[in-house]
């Protein structure tokens, strides 16, 4: 017996189920959406638009916290950027496992035109145990411009075996087999399957990320991004994306920031939600280069999220810099 995932949504018509028939076709439609769901489930891993100047003529490097699926999937990476002038973009990706960053893609080149718009697509696969992802652009002293990555589950091939997700693939074997399951079961087994594959594949629902050699700091607009002295000052305002929550949710959020100020704990990010419907939830890291990891309960779909710096000293004269800020959602929780 066989396998199969169906390259388009398995619907199931009303004379299916009402017509009395002798095959097994509408429950092997209905049992194969675990498959189809396997392959075509894809919330994005990454979805950044990058905080960056125009006209650049220098590598930029971002670097991010992740949360992959622990199924090791093969991922589709898509960059878009823009060239004022012509010349070759390299692109590198790696992927940080705890120990030390690994090249997952690249470095790859290829020419570009002046004055235009590109898109890079390729895949790679992201491993169970990474926390960050690093993409270097590097574009000469051609003047560019990076603007988007996005990173989507593509798994090419539905496997057999039960994945660590908990991911069980159908087989039509399983209802022809002696002693197969009563279809009850069968389709509490699916059911128990795509939530595996929905819990595991968390979604990117808010992203601030900057280069982290050289962050933009634009002479005329100092609260992007950076902020210097001063009690207090928003970097930004955002609208997370949570598809279909209704009630509260939480947010799982990475977090890099480094400041001047002596001592450093003089200055604090905050991240909180904002608007008339809010959770009243608020989160604070530490601005002292370290990567940390902390959670935010936010209300609704579309969520507003603030981020803000504090310096308590009113010394002024310091710099505080958000260099990444990333936020998964997980449906459900």
């Amino acid at each position: 017996m066989s396998i199969t995932t169906p390259a388009t949504f398995p619907r199931v018509l009303q004379q299916d189920l009402l017509t009395a028939r002798l095959d097994s076709a509408p429950l092997d439609t209905i049992l194969s959406r675990v498959n189809y769901a396997w392959q075509h489930h894809a919330p994005p891993l990454v979805n950044v638009a990058w905080l960056s100047a125009p006209a650049l003529t220098r590598d930029q490097v971002y670097e991010f916290g992740i949360e992959p699926s622990v199924d090791g999937l093969l991922y589709s990476f898509r960059h878009r950027w823009y060239t004022t002038t012509a010349g070759t973009m390299t692109i590198t990706v790696e992927e940080w496992d705890g120990g030390a960053y690994n090249t997952i893609y690249g470095p790859t080149g290829a020419a570009t035109t002046a004055t235009t718009w590109h898109l890079r697509t390729h895949t790679a696969t992201v491993a169970a145990n990474a926390r960050r992802l690093r993409v270097t652009y590097a574009h000469g002293a051609d003047s560019y411009w990076p603007a988007h990555l996005l990173a989507v589950p593509a798994p090419a091939t539905t496997p057999a075996a039960k994945q660590p997700s908990g991911f069980v693939a159908f087989d039509d074997a399983q209802y022809t087999t002696p002693g197969a399951p009563i279809h009850a079961e069968l389709l509490n087994r699916i059911k128990a399957s795509i939530a595996a594959v929905v819990s595991d594949r968390k979604t990117m629902a808010l992203s601030l990320v900057q280069d982290s050699v050289s962050p933009w700091v634009p002479a005329e607009v100092t609260y992007v991004g950076i902020y210097s002295g001063g009690p207090h000052m928003a970097v930004g305002r955002s609208v997370a994306s949570l598809p279909g929550n209704a009630g509260k949710a939480v947010l799982s959020l990475h977090f890099k920031g480094y400041t001047s100020a002596v001592p450093i704990t003089n200055y604090r990010c905050t991240v909180r939600q904002v608007g008339a419907t809010h959770s009243g939830s608020a989160v604070s890291f530490d601005l002292d280069g370290a990567w940390q990891t902390g959670s935010l309960t936010v209300i609704g779909e579309t969520p507003g999220i603030e981020v803000s710096v504090s310096n308590p000293d009113l010394s002024g004269g310091e710099t505080a810099v958000v260099q990444a800020l990333t936020g998964f959602w997980t449906p459900g929780a």
